[in-house]
């Protein structure tokens, strides 16, 4: 509808949001990295059960067992000690796993939420490695750091709200040395959530599949069926959501030389955890039964991605030179 600026599927929490009118148009008038702030100032990360954790491991490094951190530093920086900054590190879970590999003297980590920064700082205290993390508040295209000063760039979750792509790839190319190293672990799917008719038909038969005790978030509602949501939608939530998201492979490529990418998956999977983990407990067979099965529905699609798309890739990239 209207190039779904606006989408009928929308109605329905569009007049839950109206009720509330004065607060919503207040809302739509805020500016565009306000509203990205106090969004991340309210987030938290949700962590996947172990199954689905030791798949996303296996789709990156092989192993259930290994993570991406560990598979990461061991392939490209052997026993090396580097500098390494982090952009959009949010509470600093990530950054603190990365500095535990040993692999690094020094990781400066930056994001826009001053609340979330605060709270880095006190993961890094409260885990004794404040002296190899430096967290700061800062913009993406107004960053602190010298140039030409790191041997990695992390981007864990955050490119995906990083816009427009073309100057933050070239914040990041001065930020790196000649040769440095990006590892990305990021949703690459497309640009804000247009999902795929065939993703969304996957997706949604999957629901109709499963028994309803499965389908109930922890705040008591059944979860709603898969659509595109609108631009509308998508401004109110989060503006700097899955912004350029589509583009961001294309980007890197251009920019970068791509030497390792990984489906990490998540374009079927994703859309229904964690927000129903809690439904599949580890103690209860039947639904860990049923998590089998749905993983096996995304591996059969994984490498059909004109079908269903992408959500989670690994990819490593250099700077010339």
């Amino acid at each position: 509808m209207f190039g779904n600026v606006v989408n009928v599927h929308d109605f329905r929490s569009a007049l839950e949001r109206f009720a509330k009118v004065p607060g919503v148009l207040k809302h739509l008038l805020l500016p565009k990295q306000e509203i990205v702030r106090r969004n991340w100032n309210e987030y938290e990360i949700e962590p996947l059960n172990r199954m689905l954790e030791a798949r996303f491991n296996r789709l990156i490094s092989g192993d259930p067992d290994v993570a991406r951190y560990e598979y990461a530093c061991r392939k490209y920086l052997g026993d090396r000690r580097v500098r390494a900054v982090s952009l959009g590190c949010g509470s600093g879970e990530h950054e603190i796993l990365w500095a535990r590999q040993g692999a690094f003297d020094r990781l400066d980590a930056c994001d826009l939420s001053p609340g979330r920064i605060e709270t880095a700082r006190q993961n890094a205290r409260d885990a004794g490695l404040a002296e190899i993390l430096e967290f700061a508040c800062a913009d993406i295209l107004n960053l602190p750091y010298a140039m030409n000063a790191y041997d990695v760039v992390i981007l864990e979750s955050s490119l995906h709200h990083f816009s427009p792509l073309s100057r933050v790839m070239e914040s990041i190319r001065n930020l790196l040395k000649p040769g440095g190293l990006i590892f990305m672990t990021d949703f690459v799917g497309p640009t804000k959530f247009q999902w795929l008719p065939r993703q969304i038909q996957v997706v949604n038969a999957l629901m109709d599949l499963l028994p309803d005790r499965f389908l109930i978030e922890k705040d008591g509602r059944r979860i709603e069926k898969l659509f595109k949501p609108s631009y509308l939608r998508m401004h109110l939530v989060d503006p700097s959501e899955a912004i350029e998201s589509g583009n961001i492979l294309p980007m890197l490529r251009k920019h970068f030389q791509e030497l390792e990418l990984k489906n990490a998956g998540g374009a079927i999977l994703l859309h229904l955890f964690p927000r129903l983990s809690h439904n599949f407990p580890e103690s209860d067979p039947v639904a860990q039964a049923w998590l089998r099965h749905l993983i096996e529905v995304e591996d059969l699609l994984l490498h059909e991605t004109d079908e269903i798309g992408w959500w989670y890739a690994f990819g490593v990239y250099r700077k010339p030179g």
